[in-house]
């Protein structure tokens, strides 16, 4: 067995964590917000506590999310577990017929999570009933993320597959809003602001897609495919790519703004942006 740990750090003085520090501790997507800047409020101590873990039947690749005082993941045993976060302890699971790499989203007292068996999962929160699911045509190895507006009869969850679609659904009841077509796997989680939808392909362009109605509302050549995701501040996409590079996007004007090499190293990761530095 393999296995998931998860560490987090209060304050050295002996006092149990106040109710105030477990909200502050919200993480309810992948990279923290909307816009995936990967940006947290607070500070840690200089020495961090080990507290708990908690093993899983397979590899953790999916990342945690964290709402109300439990912890949300994925593994690749095919399940998607709701963990205390205090004490590790195991509060329900849900099993899928694939390995569970995605990031968990966790919006209005339900969790939003894809499967490599090509589903995408509606769950209860807080008992991890199955609400809904829907078919995509290939794995989903990617977070979801969220929209809502007057233009839609209500919140709308946007995520990506290996069948190079991003889907936007009605969170509510899963119902299929649009589908926008790229020309090659959608491996990472899309960003959202201002209503639209930007995230990097394995077509080797960054999309900017409307959430309104799915349609391409701009699109850059980045010149290598892309497995990461898109941070977005101040109206730029930061993102690195399978050739060695690491670009920023100016979003209004469709170019690369700036492109950064240092080693002949692919860039898989997601960047974190802070507008203040």
């Amino acid at each position: 067995m393999l296995c998931l740990t998860v560490s987090i750090a209060f304050a050295s003085d002996g006092e149990q964590p106040q109710p105030e520090i477990r909200t502050a501790a919200d993480w309810p997507i992948f990279r923290g917000d909307a816009a995936l800047t990967g940006r947290a409020e607070g500070a840690l101590p200089d020495e961090l506590e080990f507290l708990w873990r908690f093993k899983t039947e397979g590899p953790v690749r999916s990342s945690a999310v964290i709402v109300d005082g439990r912890v949300f993941v994925g593994s690749d045993d095919g399940s998607v577990y709701a963990l205390a976060l205090e004490s590790g302890e195991k509060i329900w699971s849900f099993a899928t017929e694939g390995a569970v790499e995605a990031p968990p989203l966790v919006m209005g007292g339900r969790v939003y999570v894809g499967s490599s068996d090509a589903m995408f999962y509606c769950l209860d929160a807080a008992s991890g009933k199955k609400l809904w699911d829907f078919p995509a045509n290939n794995r989903i190895l990617g977070g979801a993320n969220w929209h809502d507006d007057a233009t839609t009869a209500g919140a709308t969850v946007i995520f990506g597959s290996y069948d190079s679609k991003l889907y936007g659904l009605l969170a509510a009841g899963g119902e299929h809003l649009w589908t926008y077509s790229t020309d090659n796997y959608i491996n990472g989680s899309p960003a959202v602001t201002g209503g639209r939808a930007v995230f990097g392909g394995c077509d080797a362009f960054v999309h900017v897609v409307s959430l309104a109605d799915g349609k391409r509302a701009g699109a850059v050549e980045a010149g290598a495919y892309i497995a990461g995701s898109v941070a977005l501040a101040g109206g730029r996409a930061y993102i690195g790519h399978y050739n060695n590079a690491f670009l920023c996007v100016d979003l209004a004007a469709d170019k690369i703004e700036w492109e950064y090499t240092h080693k002949p190293y692919p860039f898989f990761s997601s960047a974190a942006v802070d507008e203040a530095r």
